[in-house]
């Protein structure tokens, strides 16, 4: 199978890490990822890192979360429920220290279609090797 670029598999050993989706669907999740940069901060040559400022972005479709009545989306701003939507598991591998921008509240952006297609976003502060 031939994917984009840009197409992470959320699987583990060949199991997908939501378990029950794996059980139900027996295929990995699909997600796509996108990093906007904001900023390109603090370049320290002596310690050889850099801060930058980012969204990071991630699409999947969870068809457990599909609906037929209401809005075609619906935005999920209640912490609560945010963490009991399943979230692909994403690192960056070379980072020293990450911020999530939590001014007033949470940087995060929980949006479901009605298909069960849900978009995730955050805003981050990574400090990079």
């Amino acid at each position: 199978m031939s994917l984009p670029p840009y197409t992470l598999y959320c699987c583990s050993n060949g199991l997908c890490w939501c378990s029950n989706y794996f059980v139900q669907y027996r295929k990995p999740t699909l997600v796509g990822v996108q990093m906007y940069f904001n900023s390109f901060g603090s370049l320290s040559a002596a310690n050889m890192d850099f801060t930058i400022d980012l969204f990071l972005r991630q699409r999947w479709h969870d068809p457990r979360l599909a609906y037929t009545q209401g809005p075609p989306s619906y935005t999920i701003i209640d912490p609560r429920l945010q963490n009991k939507i399943w979230k692909p598991d994403t690192f960056f591998d070379n980072v020293k220290i990450a911020a999530l921008h939590s001014v007033t509240m949470p940087n995060v952006l929980l949006r479901v279609s009605r298909s069960g297609h849900v978009l995730y976003s955050i805003r981050l502060k990574p400090l990079l090797l």
